[in-house]
């Protein structure tokens, strides 16, 4: 929007704006030079144009109103084709009409003075829009409103395509203030609601250029450009039924030669299914234990206790354990693009983990070890440290044989999962983890490992080994009874 006076000058160059506007708006408006004009700009149909083409226009509803202190002037509507590659430079941003531009061949000249020429005006588009002028109780007109629902694009001109092209929208109002300064309130408001201007149409008309001879190809008109908008509206092409239909690729259909014969229709359906993608997240949480120092030498003033937010300091941190377990959840769900393009009623699956839940990590002296360092024992009755890496996250502990973490809620997965649709990632999602510190003591003296005894069986009694027998000394008197056959070799001594 810019301001322009009704006989003035811009940059020391006569622009008089009563020439853009006829006698019958001069007289009826009673313009002059104290009539104060607002020039506007409407930049109509540019869509995202960054190598896409403008939207194709069905069932434009379409409508613009100025507010209470303008009224406009319709002689002064003009309309100017955008020529191809013009509309969006190469961030695809909208050109300003002042901008110069980038062309090697009209580098001096700004994109204004390129679209307003030739045949660039469409002086029957700007027919169109005043035919459609929406009018207040006194008759000044406040805007204007189209409604083409369930046709194509055609301001009345059967010879031109205005349905797939850009276009710049000129106009001026004329302002009802006498102090020919715009308001806070003064303004224009556009409304393209519903994305109507990018609605549905199919037109199958045919006509047979070479007398219904079997060699001429069947064509219908705009069957591509309708193809190709079902497509957009997220609808592709199942199969086609009808004697010699091909269906070639996903926008484009054979559909043979004519019969030689004029008293047989030929018929053929065009089956169109809704688009559909699978959508599935992964979420990752891991658990990790690890050990750390209660005091002695290697003491390095655990603060963390009963404080999750306090990080362990890393020199505190024992080299073992240092278990990792990691649970990894998933969910998916199918989205029917046609009814829900945003996924916003389609429900997802429940989560299922590669395990049912975190499980327990138990002291076995092998994945948390009883001795470590030579000095430092496990201490079973200390205080178990628990931390994460987000807050949601939590642990239970009764005891060091029973240490695992709680599976999250769906909320929380979702807000680190990963995504792919159709087997491609769209987004990285990030690792969860749940850090617990085991607490291990100093001793002065090397703890020994208590040994564990050999269980006997009750069925077997140990025996006592037999003593050596000492052997007898010469005129020694025996101390004890002898045996019985040294008793007997004295008693036949005495005899003699």
């Amino acid at each position: 929007m810019g301001q322009k006076s009704f006989n003035g000058s811009d940059d020391g160059k006569v622009y008089p704006e009563k020439n853009n506007i006829s006698e019958e708006d001069i007289n009826q408006l009673k313009l002059n030079d104290d009539s104060h004009l607002l020039q506007w700009g409407i930049y109509f149909n540019y869509g995202n144009q960054l190598n896409n083409p403008p939207l194709s226009l069905y069932n434009a509803i379409f409508k613009v109103a100025f507010s209470q202190d303008q009224t406009l002037i319709p002689s002064s509507i003009k309309v100017f084709e955008i020529p191809s590659g013009m509309s969006v430079d190469q961030n695809a941003l909208r050109h300003g009409i002042k901008d110069f531009y980038d062309g090697a061949d009209k580098s001096d000249e700004n994109y204004y003075s390129i679209i307003a020429t030739g045949n660039n005006e469409k002086t029957k588009f700007a027919d169109f829009l005043r035919a459609h002028l929406v009018k207040n109780a006194t008759g000044q007109a406040t805007g204007f409103s189209v409604n083409q629902t369930g046709q194509k694009f055609n301001p009345n001109d059967p010879s031109y395509d205005y349905s797939t092209h850009a276009y710049f929208i000129q106009l001026d109002t004329v302002l009802s203030n006498k102090s020919g300064q715009p308001t806070s309130s003064t303004g224009m408001t556009s409304d393209t609601s519903k994305n109507t201007l990018a609605g549905q149409g199919l037109s199958a008309d045919y006509k047979n250029k070479d007398d219904q001879s079997a060699n001429t190809p069947i064509q219908f008109s705009r069957l591509e450009e309708a193809l190709a908008l079902f497509k957009n509206k997220h609808y592709k092409i199942e199969k086609v039924s009808g004697a010699n239909a091909t269906l070639k690729t996903d926008s484009s259909i054979g559909f043979g030669n004519f019969y030689n014969n004029e008293n047989v229709d030929q018929h053929f359906i065009i089956y169109l299914v809704h688009e559909t993608q699978i959508e599935k997240q992964t979420a990752t949480v891991g658990e990790e234990v690890k050990g750390y120092y209660v005091n002695g030498p290697k003491s390095q003033n655990f603060s963390g206790i009963n404080n999750p937010d306090v990080a362990v300091p890393k020199n505190d941190e024992t080299p073992t354990p240092n278990v990792v377990k990691e649970v990894i959840y998933s969910r998916s769900r199918v989205v029917d693009l046609v009814k829900d393009p945003q996924g916003t009623e389609i429900n997802w699956s429940q989560w299922i983990s590669n395990n049912q839940a975190f499980s327990a990590i138990p002291y076995n002296n092998t994945t948390i070890k009883d001795i470590i360092d030579g000095h430092y024992h496990l201490d079973k009755n200390g205080v178990i440290h628990i931390a994460s890496s987000q807050n949601k996250l939590t642990a239970t502990s009764n005891s060091i044989t029973e240490i695992s973490a709680i599976a999250p809620n769906s909320e929380f997965l979702a807000s680190i999962a990963s995504t792919t649709v159709n087997g491609q990632k769209t987004t990285t999602g990030n690792l969860a983890t749940i850090s617990i510190w085991v607490p291990y003591s100093y001793s002065a003296s090397k703890p020994e490992p208590t040994p564990t005894p050999i269980p006997i069986p009750e069925s077997e009694t140990p025996t006592t080994p037999e003593q050596p027998k000492q052997p007898s000394e010469p005129n020694t008197p025996y101390e004890s009874e002898p045996p019985k056959s040294m008793n007997t070799n004295r008693q036949r001594f005495t005899k003699k």
